[in-house]
């Protein structure tokens, strides 16, 4: 039997990051698979909406900006940089001067007025000696339809990236959610400038208040300087690191070079200092949807590290050994969400990228069986952040890995998550970490964990970790194999519901206005919740409110069964069947406000209800649900819920209400959270706020409760959620209180 053995080229640098880690081990119950396996197939997008002209290039007066300047590190001190930089290291963190000037809201004195009454900002960082800059905003407060661009003005460089403020603010979101004390949460990481000055420009619409604009310019990523090609052409840093053993991709067939366009170098953010790794785009049994991707756990372990991500597609060479760069490279920004992080005995972390991938790129395939000893590999991957290269294995025994101070130490385990291979041509270098290995017929098998190899000796040990393996412990049938379809794509709330506690003569209400008319199945679940407090026997009564007038009681319900139309509302809750003691109606609705009341059959009972509308599908109602409220009692640890289901994108305003009620029983001060519910999976809190004031689209908030002010102990969120499903729990802010509230969801057009 072949002993333990130990390496840590690539491991000492997984250990370090290791200790970063604010996203618990994500462990699902295991999933019984049979070599499940996914064909490889190319993207082809739909046409893309043509981009407004003036977002091409920056807007306003770049001449003279106020600028940033850092001070030029000698030649020394960048080599002694270089030397005790990390493996995947590409760039160190340089704290930005602390002076008035990095600070942009309402009192900066450069703020600009064009013709068309838009205002610019415009801010300049140079770094002397500088391949490349990532800037970081910290993020105190930033209106939705605000634009950045982040660009540079040197001769022959590309168009600035265009961020839109909603993007920053859902990004931000998501990290403070993951982790809500890191400090790195709050900050934006622009997209990578090539050179030695970067230029932000801050574009508000005509009219829009300046005080809407808080935030801080604290820190810029410096990439280390771009290196002279043999003809004297200035290239990026990476190009040519790789060592002279790896292939150059664009010399093999033309099917390998398609195949290859599914593995993206990445770079990202992790304490101020940038990274590179490498990760593969996968086909799932719905693409085009979702865009999901696959790399290390030790490269990205963590969701705000997850946020920081820049990739880079079709990142090779022009021709075979050309010095020059494909055209078709397309550097995408945005990051991505993530869905499962498997540390330790899997290193393996998914994605769903955040922005759609350019066109023409490929969905690798995979399989979650395991290679054969002595089966013919191939690995694409990144080098040293080098363009893409091409290495052949043959794979070797199973093993089991355990992490250490220094090192990873692996040994022979039929069981063991991780493979071995021997390298038969090129090798795997630093960088290449979380890029894939393949089958002969382009499946992939695992993703690079560590090595120690090198050119120099290419018998070293290698270790991937296993698709298969993190494939089952992850639960990635949920996304990959058997995904929920999302809801039609028509920019609706397609489902509403709530959940809370109903007292003897306490009732739990649920409030619903609709534009146009809707066909609604309105239903008070008990016994089918699931829920060990569930009320056993539910009655619910349904009333239109009229202004002025008293709310008119339009029907009651029991027992669902007595509906006169209760053979419609057995198929529609076919999937998800009723209990004979449970309420429900199946209406129409026309324009207004409704209020449907669920409580005990006998009312002399407590205990916990759903209180669901579903929009149905019907050639004759084409309206919509513009907003949902629910009150009810909230008591130290039982919370109250609501969730909304949505088609397409929607943005909602979610407010948890206390005083602003009016009951004399309200809560004193709330606090809201909320979470998208994914299949096979626990909830994944999103976002959660206390006083609704200390959010960063604070002032949006309060252009759209104007007419009906919040209270400042109150909680809300001003979201835009994509296709899906989700649920907001709101409570008393300590835990220790009992009292109604109202939660409410506000679709925004």
């Amino acid at each position: 039997m072949r002993p333990p053995y130990a390496w840590n080229l690539m491991a000492r640098h997984m250990l370090l990051r290791l200790a970063r880690c604010a996203i618990p081990l994500v462990c699902a119950a295991a999933v019984a698979v049979n070599a499940a396996e996914m064909a490889p197939t190319v993207y082809a997008p739909l046409v893309p909406k043509a981009a407004k002209a003036d977002r091409a290039w920056f807007v306003g007066d770049v001449q003279d900006p106020p600028t940033l300047r850092l001070e030029a590190l000698d030649a020394t001190e960048l080599t002694a940089r270089r030397r005790a930089a990390k493996p995947h290291q590409r760039g160190f963190a340089r704290a930005l001067p602390d002076v008035a000037e990095r600070r942009l809201g309402a009192d900066h004195p450069n703020w600009q007025t064009l013709a068309d009454g838009r205002q610019v900002l415009v801010v300049a960082i140079e770094a002397p000696g500088a391949g490349a800059l990532r800037l970081g905003v910290q993020v105190r407060r930033l209106p939705e339809a605000v634009v950045l661009r982040f660009g540079t003005d040197t001769s022959g460089a590309r168009p600035p990236v265009a961020i839109d403020g909603r993007e920053i603010l859902k990004l931000i979101g998501r990290n403070r959610a993951a982790a809500p004390d890191d400090p790195e949460a709050v900050l934006y990481w622009s997209p990578r400038v090539r050179g030695e000055r970067l230029l932000l420009e801050l574009e508000l619409p005509a009219g829009a208040n300046r005080t809407s604009v808080d935030v801080d310019l604290i820190t810029v990523s410096q990439f280390f300087k771009d290196a002279a090609a043999a003809d004297g052409r200035l290239v990026p840093y990476d190009v040519g690191d790789a060592g002279s053993c790896q292939n150059d991709i664009r010399c093999d067939s033309a099917e390998r070079v398609q195949f290859g366009s599914a593995t993206a170098l990445i770079s990202y953010v992790d304490g101020g200092e940038s990274f590179a790794c490498s990760g593969v785009l996968l086909n799932d049994s719905n693409p085009g949807s979702d865009f999901h991707f696959v790399t290390a756990n030790h490269c990205i372990p963590n969701q705000v590290v997850a946020s920081t991500i820049e990739f880079h597609w079709y990142f090779r060479s022009e021709a075979c050994n050309s010095i020059f760069e494909d055209l078709a490279y397309t550097p995408q920004s945005g990051g991505a969400t993530l869905l499962n992080t498997l540390s330790g005995t899997y290193d393996t972390s998914l994605l769903r990228l955040n922005q759609p991938p350019p066109g023409g790129v490929t969905l690798a395939g995979w399989t979650t069986a395991e290679p054969q000893v002595g089966q013919p590999l191939f690995a694409i991957h990144h080098p040293e952040a080098d363009w893409q290269k091409v290495s052949f294995a043959n794979a070797d025994i199973p093993v089991s890995c355990e992490l250490f101070t220094e090192s990873v130490f692996c040994s022979p385990d039929q069981q063991g998550n991780f493979f071995e291979v021997n390298w038969t041509d090129g090798v795997i270098e630093a960088g290449s970490s979380g890029s894939g290995i393949y089958s002969s017929a382009n499946l992939l098998f695992g993703t690079l964990s560590s090595s120690s190899v090198t050119c120099a000796n290419p018998n070293e040990r290698t270790n991937y970790a296993s698709f298969g393996d993190a494939y089952s412990a992850g639960n990635y049938a949920a996304w990959l194999s058997n995904p929920v379809p999302p809801p039609a794509d028509d920019n609706r709330a397609r489902n509403l519901s709530t959940r809370g506690q109903v007292e003897p003569l306490v009732p739990m209400h649920g409030g619903i206005v609709v534009e146009d008319t809707v066909k609604v199945l309105i239903a008070a679940r008990g016994p089918t919740t699931g829920l060990d407090s569930a009320l056993a026997d539910t009655t619910m009564a349904l009333y239109r409110l009229n202004a002025g007038q008293p709310p008119v009681k339009l029907q009651e319900n029991d027992n669902w069964q007595d509906a006169a139309n209760a053979d419609e509302i057995a198929t529609l809750t076919a999937s998800r069947p009723l209990n004979a003691l449970e309420a429900a109606f199946l209406v129409e609705l026309s324009n207004g406000s409704y209020t449907a009341t669920a409580s005990d059959a006998g009312d002399d009972d407590s205990g916990e209800t759903v209180l669901g509308f579903t929009l149905v599908e019907d050639a004759a109602t084409t309206g919509v649900a513009r907003n949902l409220s629910t009150r009810g009692l909230v008591r130290p640890g039982i919370p109250m819920h609501g969730g909304i289901v949505v088609g397409g994108s929607v943005k909602v305003l979610i407010t948890a209400r206390g005083p602003t009620t009016g009951l004399q029983t309200a809560l004193d001060d709330t606090t809201l959270e909320l979470f998208l519910l994914r299949p096979g999976e626990p909830p994944l809190k999103l976002q959660e706020n206390d006083d609704w004031q200390s959010n960063a689209n604070a002032d949006e908030i309060a252009t759209l409760t104007a007419n009906r002010p919040l209270n400042e102990l109150e909680a809300a969120l001003l979201i835009t959620l994509p296709a899906g499903s989700y649920t907001a729990m709101g409570s008393d802010f300590n835990d220790d209180q009992a009292g109604e509230m109202v939660v409410g969801f506000t679709v925004i057009d």
